[in-house]
């Protein structure tokens, strides 16, 4: 509405200046420099609005899992002249890979969660009343986005590594000396915790979850030392 009146008090201003009557066109004019003023702080400043914040949380699932061990891809990409940081995860229950670029927004990884999702926050730009929503209207639109935040929650099982860190980790693994150590590692924990609690070498449940616990911490100490 303001954009509309700006031009019909100029409009109706400049006629009124050729029809010689100046101080009524001039006040008309003065009013649309008033208008104008108004409409560059919304679009500079955001006048009349005011922030508020939707946050949604997606549960996420690895792009590759090893024995456990959860992988985030985080890989730098270069547009033009500027480096981002991408980062891969996929949904759950989806085989579709899910990037973010922190281009415009920004990514924290939080890795001391006890559940595993991606929480983003959107910060918002509203009309604080209908009065200024109608006085605005065309510049600043409601609902506009102010800014993003992204954090990833990751439990202890996560791992963040680029690309070629995991190919390299895939390719330590598979080496005899590797799975010798590995297989070694493992009935060291198995024993120190049947050692601790005997009982446990007589319950096979137990015992293959002490198995799985202690294979995942083996390989995630492969991957760690690939970063």
């Amino acid at each position: 509405m303001l954009i509309i009146l700006t031009i019909v008090l100029a409009v109706v201003g400049v006629i009124l200046l050729f029809k010689k009557q100046h101080i009524l066109g001039i006040t008309l004019l003065i009013g649309m420099l008033i208008c104008q003023a108004f409409i560059i702080l919304d679009s500079s400043q955001h006048y009349g609005t005011s922030k508020y914040t939707t946050t949604q949380t997606e549960q996420i699932a690895p792009v590759a899992n090893i024995k456990g061990n959860k992988i985030l891809i985080k890989e730098k990409i270069k547009q033009g002249k500027t480096e981002y940081q991408a980062y891969a995860t996929k949904s759950l229950g989806k085989s579709e890979i899910q990037t973010v670029l922190n281009k415009q927004k920004i990514v924290t990884i939080n890795q001391n969660s006890k559940y595993s999702n991606k929480v983003t926050k959107n910060i918002k730009y509203r009309y604080n009343d209908t009065l200024q929503k109608l006085l605005f209207s065309g510049i600043t639109n409601s609902g506009q986005l102010s800014s993003q935040e992204i954090t990833y929650n990751l439990d202890p099982a996560w791992h963040v590594i680029t690309k070629s860190q995991l190919k390299h980790a895939g390719k330590v693994l598979k080496e005899p000396k590797t799975q010798s150590t590995i297989k070694q590692n493992v009935e060291n924990d198995v024993q120190s915790e049947i050692k601790q609690n005997p009982t446990l070498a007589k319950n096979p449940t137990n015992l293959k979850r002490i198995e799985d616990k202690a294979l995942t911490k083996a390989v995630g100490n492969v991957i760690d030392s690939a970063k």
